[in-house]
């Protein structure tokens, strides 16, 4: 048989097997026809991607969201100005409301700042006036220190320990049940922060919610 001929032969042979698998790739949907389709939807796939990853709720981030310092001394108008204006220029401030009659200062904070409680004091310091007791309201995790229970704001460096015997036993309760199920959970939580003589921070928690 002339070579020719054989190589006739052989392609006669492999044709309905090349069909054959043509058919089964049609079917599977991996033909070339498909394998460029999925090619050149390729910017269109990773589009949806990205607004599905978009569309999924981010953590909450740990930080203080409204501060309330009570100032000692504060009683003129020039000297709340002073204190107004340089909050106001620490980045992630919102806004700062100075009351001459309750003597305090109302700051809301920005969504992502990193401002630690101990900014506002030394500010006010740098003023001339005391800073007192802070009622505050900060997204944070709650955590056992050893046998005592605290209240961590990652965001910006703190961890306050939580006061058993001035906040409710309801909300002791909702907090110690994330340490019970052994869950970082988030909680929103409101109270009146102290610094004490050790430079250490505890909380008085007024309630809390868990994110």
């Amino acid at each position: 048989m002339k070579m020719d001929e054989a190589l006739t032969l052989n392609r006669q042979r492999l044709r309905p097997e090349r069909r054959a698998k043509s058919r089964r790739e049609r079917e599977r949907g991996w033909g070339p026809a498909s394998i460029e389709k999925c090619r050149h939807n390729r910017p269109m796939i990773f589009t949806i991607l990205v607004l599905l990853l978009a569309l999924l709720p981010s953590p909450a981030r740990a930080e203080y969201t409204r501060v309330e310092l009570k100032i000692f001394g504060m009683d003129c108008a020039i000297c709340a100005h002073g204190v107004r204006v340089a909050v106001q220029k620490v980045e992630g401030v919102e806004s700062v409301e100075l009351s001459l009659e309750h003597a305090q200062a109302d700051i809301r904070l920005r969504a992502g700042n990193a401002v630690a409680l101990d900014r506002f004091r030394q500010i006010v310091k740098g003023n001339g006036f005391e800073p007192k007791d802070a009622t505050v309201t900060a997204v944070g995790t709650v955590r056992d220190s050893g046998g005592k229970l605290s209240f961590d704001i990652s965001g910006v460096g703190t961890s306050l320990s939580v006061s058993p015997d001035k906040t409710s036993a309801a909300t002791l309760k909702l907090l110690k049940s994330a340490l019970d199920a052994k869950a970082a959970a988030v909680f929103e939580v409101s109270g009146v922060v102290t610094l004490g003589k050790d430079g250490k921070e505890t909380i008085a928690v007024s309630s809390a919610r868990q994110r």
